[in-house]
């Protein structure tokens, strides 16, 4: 088994630290917060500075906030496996002097991006093939959010990661925009981004709205899926005669049409099974699996790096468009 530690963020929902203990590959040793933490009960030991932690264990699992770059690379020049939730603070330019450094140490380094495990996006991914258009929308309600969050970083750059996972083509194009009730940073941000084999991303996401709502479509050539994370429902839309020549998008919505156009087939809607897991327990499981089997981890670096350089363009597109 491998010996872990938690870098613990006192405000994480103790779910976490539940499910990690019920990973057979991982053995939990302790745990690493600047502050006094509440585990909910569970057993375990906790260690005042982080250089203990990292001494009695072969990997880390660092969350947010203490997984800063400067700590994550503290951690791997020490020869330790670790996951990390990237924070706001991360640049292009530190996923490529980490990725530097994992090289040297020869060590197992993967990014904690929760929403790659989100059961709706695991139950949906398999029947999203080849999208020629994806739309999503990221909307938090005004009010709920922390002075420091970031809906580039925090927000666009979940979709933005979630799209370029699905679609498998270099980037041809980027446009982007942004609207703020104040003079600081984005509050709304509009982007579009064109790839190369043809297909073409828009997304919006801002902090602004009177309700919260994360949504994603994939139209793929003849049928698209939809996908409600905060809902945790999934469909996929089709044409209900596959022999009609109608295109998708001429078809109507079954039982919302109270008078079908004759001789055209209608829309059905499928729900899409919900699989019963849980993205903390799959995380844990795929870098205990990357470790124990010696396999790049499935979210790497290589992966990160390109999100990240999308999310530098997208910034750039901000600054130029908004001079």
């Amino acid at each position: 088994m491998i010996r872990t530690g938690v870098y613990f963020n006192n405000k994480l929902n103790s779910e976490a630290l539940e499910n990690l203990i019920f990973i057979p590959e991982l053995s939990l040793v302790g745990v690493y917060s600047p502050e006094k933490i509440d585990l909910g009960g569970i057993q375990l030991m906790q260690y005042e500075y982080p250089e203990s932690l990292i001494h009695d264990v072969d990997a880390v699992i660092a969350f947010a906030p203490y997984s800063k770059p400067y700590i994550v690379e503290n951690i791997v020049k020490n020869f330790k496996h670790v996951l990390f939730e990237p924070t706001s603070e991360y640049k292009n330019e530190n996923i490529y002097q980490l990725s530097k450094f994992v090289e040297e140490a020869d060590v197992k380094v993967m990014a904690g991006l929760q929403h790659y495990y989100d059961n709706v996006f695991v139950s949906a991914r398999p029947l999203i093939k080849f999208p020629r258009f994806i739309q999503s929308r990221f909307f938090k309600q005004f009010g709920n959010y922390q002075e420091d969050n970031s809906v580039l970083m925090d927000m666009i750059l979940v979709d933005v990661d979630i799209i370029l996972n699905i679609v498998k083509s270099e980037i041809k194009h980027i446009w982007a925009n942004y609207s703020s009730l104040s003079k600081r940073d984005p509050d709304i941000i509009n982007v579009n981004i064109e790839f190369m084999n043809g297909a073409c991303a828009q997304l919006t996401a801002g902090q602004i709205s009177t309700t919260n709502t994360h949504e994603i479509n994939f139209y793929c050539d003849n049928y698209y899926v939809s996908v409600d994370f905060l809902n945790s429902k999934a469909w996929q839309v089709k044409k209900r005669d596959d022999s009609s020549e109608a295109s998708l998008f001429q078809q109507n919505v079954g039982d919302l049409i109270i008078e079908p156009i004759p001789n055209v087939g209608d829309l059905i809607i499928e729900p899409i099974p919900i699989r019963k897991n849980n993205s903390y327990s799959n995380e844990f499981s795929a870098f205990a699996k990357s470790i124990i089997y010696n396999k790049t981890p499935e979210i790497n670096l290589d992966s990160l790096t390109r999100t990240f350089d999308t999310i530098a363009k997208i910034n750039e597109k901000l600054k130029l468009n908004n001079r």
